[in-house]
C-alpha cells in the first residue's frame, strides 16, 4: 500500500534561489540632486541556466534582447514587490523609488546580468 501511494506523489521541484552580486551607480543631475540609481545584478550560473530555459526561441544558441524581453518584464514585475531591494533614507525616513525603467538582461555561459534604472519619485536630499 505504501508503494502505491508513493508512486502517485508529485515530483519535488525546488524554487531556484538566486545568488547575485549587486552594484549600483547614483544618477546625479547638473544641480547636484540624486535623480535615480542604475542597478546591475549579476546572477550565478545555475540561476542563469534555469532562467534561460525555453528562451532561445529561434534556436540559434544566442539570447537576443527580443527573446529576453518577456523574462526582463517578469523579473522587473516580481522585484517591484520588494522595491527592487533598493532603499534610500533621508533623516531616517524611507524615500520612494519610482517604477524601474530601462530594464535589460544579457546572459552568457557563466552568468546573467539584469540592469535597471530606478528614478527617484521624492527627492529630499
Amino acid at each position: 500500500m505504501v508503494i502505491i501511494s508513493i508512486a502517485f506523489v508529485d515530483p519535488l521541484t525546488a524554487h531556484p534561489h538566486v545568488w547575485a552580486d549587486m552594484s549600483s551607480q547614483l544618477q546625479i543631475s547638473d544641480d547636484g540632486k540624486i535623480t535615480g540609481v542604475r542597478v546591475q545584478w549579476t546572477t550565478d550560473k545555475v540561476y542563469a541556466q534555469d532562467a534561460l530555459s525555453g528562451m532561445d526561441t529561434n534556436g540559434d544558441g544566442i539570447y537576443e534582447p527580443e527573446e529576453l524581453a518577456r523574462l526582463t518584464e517578469e523579473n522587473l514585475s516580481a522585484l517591484s514587490e520588494y522595491d527592487y531591494f533598493v532603499s534610500f533614507r533621508f533623516n531616517g525616513e524611507k524615500q520612494k523609488n519610482g517604477k524601474a525603467v530601462d530594464g535589460n538582461q544579457i546572459y552568457n555561459p557563466k552568468d546573467g546580468q539584469l540592469t535597471l534604472t530606478l528614478p527617484r519619485t521624492s527627492i529630499q536630499f
